[in-house]
């Protein structure tokens, strides 16, 4: 986690620990305050090989050490 003068960058691995490679993977990341409306950031990875990972970056306004931070992957394609 970064602060970059207007929010905080948060770091991301994705990782495909199966056996076929996947594309234009679309992950979808939700950061809950406490008392507030989630945030919600959306990434697409272009291409994740099997078993690698790969790293991307997302912003949020709040800072997400004082909350939850949770990525799930929301679709992809199979070359």
């Amino acid at each position: 986690i970064r602060e970059n003068g207007d929010g905080y960058d948060v770091v991301l691995a994705i990782f495909n620990r199966g056996d076929r490679t996947a594309e234009d993977v679309h992950v979808e990341i939700k950061l809950e305050m406490p008392g507030e409306e989630p945030e919600i950031a959306e990434m697409t990875v272009a291409y994740v090989p099997y078993h690698s990972v790969r790293h991307g970056t997302v912003g949020f306004q709040n800072d997400p050490r004082r909350g939850r931070v949770t990525a799930t992957v929301r679709g992809y394609q199979h070359p």
